[in-house]
């Protein structure tokens, strides 16, 4: 079994202005060949990972595995750091045969595991906040990289950061995700957002998709959905609304949004769902 050597390559600070050419080099999907992390410093940007949609916000640290295609997408300019480190330490090269999902971090990190068992490394991107991560690397990219001492601050910086990424999170009280759950349930009507609902639980908007998955099964946006199409349906025929009214109702101005998401959920649509429980 190797032991892991963390060894950081580069750390290139990178901006994106807000004009055409640099959206559309931002919204090509690319793939990745080295480990990087994407450590946002100014601004806020969408990454998509897997098909999966992940909110960055200042601070916030994307970690991308080798073999990881994304996307990026932003409305205002920002900037990040691009960090592309190794984790078998320089020259070695050598790719890990199993990893742990970012999702399910653990301590394997840190620790000896029984013999015959692969050391565990992370493989499936993902979004962290609330580290250390940008205080430590703005440190680092601000210091000579021709001093003798710059490689050493630098794997110590990407080590304490990979410890701080395996580090269990403390998890919420069980009752936070119920509390969420039914805020959603008992507002259909409002116009609920990732961003809305952190605000007001104090979460970041990635950790309650998180919360909610793993209560519902669906997608914070799918489990949105859902509970508005049930309650469209509930005024479509206990409420006798038309169609349009319910759109309105339910904060949909352009009635071929509430259209598709109609159709998307109960498979047919609002008049057709009228007409079969006529």
């Amino acid at each position: 079994m190797k032991p892991l050597a963390p060894h950081l390559y580069a750390i290139h600070p990178l901006g994106y202005a807000k004009d055409a050419l640099a959206r559309v080099s931002l919204s090509r999907e690319k793939s990745q060949y080295v480990y990087r992390f994407l450590l946002l410093t100014e601004g806020s940007l969408t990454a998509r990972l897997a098909g999966e949609p992940l909110l960055l916000r200042t601070g916030d640290l994307l970690y991308l595995p080798p073999g990881a295609r994304y996307r990026l997408a932003a409305d205002a300019p920002f900037s990040l750091y691009q960090i592309s480190f190794d984790l078998h330490g320089a020259g070695q090269g050598d790719r890990p045969l199993s990893c742990v999902p970012a999702a399910e971090l653990r301590e394997e990190w840190c620790s000896p595991l029984p013999e015959g068992e692969e050391m565990t490394v992370l493989r499936a991107g993902g979004v962290f906040s609330g580290t250390r991560a940008l205080r430590r690397f703005s440190a680092l990219a601000a210091q000579d990289r021709r001093s003798s001492l710059w490689q050493f601050f630098a794997d110590t910086a990407l080590a304490s950061t990979l410890a701080e990424l395996l580090r269990p999170a403390p998890a919420p009280a069980p009752e936070r995700g119920e509390e969420i759950l039914a805020y959603i349930n008992s507002h259909p009507e409002a116009t609920l957002t990732p961003a809305s609902l952190a605000e007001r639980f104090s979460y970041h908007p990635n950790y309650i998709n998180s919360l909610v998955r793993k209560r519902t099964g669906l997608s914070l946006s799918a489990y949105l959905r859902r509970i508005k199409m049930r309650y469209a349906c509930d005024l479509l025929t206990r409420g006798g609304l038309p169609p349009a009214e319910v759109a309105l109702t339910l904060g949909y101005y352009d009635y071929s949004h509430f259209y598709k998401a109609f159709r998307a959920e109960t498979g047919c649509s609002p008049t057709e769902y009228l007409a079969g429980r006529g």
